[in-house]
């Protein structure tokens, strides 16, 4: 709960700048919706739209800056990590709602007071947001892909800036053409930052990793047998489960160490006939074989 406690006012701000980055735009046709709303009284389904996405976009972003502090609080440091992945379907829905919204001419006719008061907040949250604050975070494309498609390529991230910019200006002074604007927004922030995140991911799984070659020699080498009865050491989670999935066994046992770790092969769950070690970790023992490869080794133990 100190975590929860401690680490709330900071992730809240971490998401509000990273979504307002994004989404500010379409986050002010949500709110324009919204106010229609109350005004008319009326649902209809451009404001049902507008009125759901906030909803689910603010709760889910709370949940997720309870949850961030709950993990860290927990001993799993999550100070500068931004969780956006538990949400990040919502950077589709919440601009095709703002557009919507828009596209109505919701934005046609607000009030000067609720046009101003509305680029005053998204301007105050994207000034700082597209000035640096992103270089303080720990930003993993496994995390939030939609900021790490942003913060990668110089252009894109001008690109969604200036178009913000340039979108909130026309709301502030010709607001039937807000809806234009924003969409000169969206191939940089959808477009460009989709391009982006998908060449990151072919960058790193174009080569096979040491976890992965680990994996498929255990898998052509060795029988089920010695499959079910494998166990791994490596740095993360992530490349302990890939050598599992080439060596296509559920739920293979693994324990994570820090590089430069030594493992005592006694410790080793009953039965084992194999570990292997991934990474900058070894094993000591009295093994029948060891085989090493590039960048894991494979201990066999005796008996």
């Amino acid at each position: 709960m100190n975590g929860v406690v401690g680490l709330f006012g900071i992730q809240l701000n971490t998401h509000l700048l990273t979504v307002f980055a994004l989404m500010g735009v379409a986050i002010v046709g949500l709110i324009l919706g919204i106010v229609h709303l109350i005004r008319t009284k009326e649902l209809t389904a451009t404001t049902a739209l507008t009125l759901f996405a906030f909803i689910w976009l603010f709760s889910l972003m709370i949940e997720i800056v309870i949850f961030t502090g709950w993990i860290t609080g927990g001993g799993d440091d999550h100070t500068t990590r931004v969780l956006l992945r538990y949400y990040d379907f919502l950077f589709v829905i919440v601009p095709l709602a703002g557009l919507a919204a828009l596209v109505k001419g919701l934005a046609d006719n607000a009030n000067v007071f609720l046009r101003w008061a509305l680029v005053i907040l998204v301007g105050a949250l994207i000034t700082p947001a597209f000035s640096g604050f992103f270089g303080t975070l720990t930003i993993q494309i496994a995390d939030a892909p939609n900021l790490a498609g942003l913060v990668v390529n110089q252009d894109v991230l001008n690109g969604v800036a200036l178009t913000s910019a340039l979108a909130l200006f026309v709301f502030a002074v010709a607001p039937k053409y807000l809806k234009w604007a924003f969409a000169i927004i969206l191939p940089f922030s959808m477009v460009g930052t989709g391009w982006q995140i998908q060449d990151q991911y072919q960058g790193f799984r174009a080569e096979l990793s040491a976890a992965d070659k680990a994996g498929q020699y255990a898998a052509a080498n060795w029988s089920d047998a010695e499959l079910e009865n494998t166990f791994v050491l490596a740095t993360s989670r992530f490349e302990a489960t890939n050598v599992a999935i080439w060596a296509d066994v559920v739920n293979m046992p693994y324990e994570l160490y820090g590089p430069g770790s030594q493992y005592d092969s006694t410790l080793a769950p009953e039965g084992t006939q194999w570990i292997i070690s991934v990474g900058d970790i070894g094993a000591v023992g009295d093994f029948a074989e060891v085989i090493e490869g590039e960048g894991y080794k494979l201990y066999k133990l005796k008996g």
